[in-house]
């Protein structure tokens, strides 16, 4: 079992040579693991005022691993994930996830980017807590994230392959977009701005 973010990283490489497209449930079972016993993640710990912090722990062509922070009342928007899968754990405090499809039953692949936000409805709704671990990728729907009401949150997520581009819906606004994700820190160290 992975008690570092470094031995976690190794052993999800050799989940991912093993098989390029892990069982899922393997890697939920790492990351429940891993979220429930260890607490070596301060170096990716930066909260921001103004928004949820991505923080890059680990980068390669199968997948990505980052820590993200979350003051309270922070979430994401609702967004896809691009032909990736995401698994999320939560390392410390709440999170509130949302899951939506479209209302019309359209694929999100269907969609244009940047366009109009289709009508949307929301199918679940949960509070998980630290050592709980969640997975979505299109197939099963579109999500928004956030601190649970009342906490702050630390969430650990791993994308394969890597998001390269997000989009984004916008019901209230009626527009989706398309957004390149960056990352507040890189390996530990704040990134640099331009």
């Amino acid at each position: 079992m992975a008690k570092t973010l470094k031995e976690l990283s190794v052993q999800l490489e050799n989940l991912f040579k093993e098989n390029e497209k892990p069982c899922c449930s393997s890697i939920q079972d790492v990351l429940g693991k891993y979220a429930v016993q260890s607490e070596d993640f301060t170096d990716y710990i930066h909260f921001n005022d103004l928004h949820y912090t991505r923080n890059l722990v680990f980068l390669n062509d199968h997948f990505e691993l980052m820590v993200l922070c979350w003051k309270e009342g922070q979430g994401s928007r609702i967004h896809s994930h691009t032909d990736s899968n995401c698994w999320m754990a939560v390392l410390d405090g709440l999170t509130e996830e949302t899951r939506y499809v479209v209302k019309s039953g359209a694929h999100i692949k269907e969609l244009v980017f940047p366009g109009p936000c289709p009508e949307l409805h929301q199918i679940d709704q949960f509070i998980s807590k630290k050592g709980d671990v969640g997975h979505i990728n299109d197939e099963i729907g579109l999500h928004r994230v956030s601190a649970a009401k009342g906490t702050h949150a630390i969430t650990l997520h791993l994308y394969s392959p890597p998001i390269k581009v997000a989009n984004i819906l916008d019901p209230e606004a009626g527009t989706t977009t398309k957004r390149t994700p960056g990352f507040y820190s890189l390996y530990g160290k704040r990134a640099q701005t331009a």
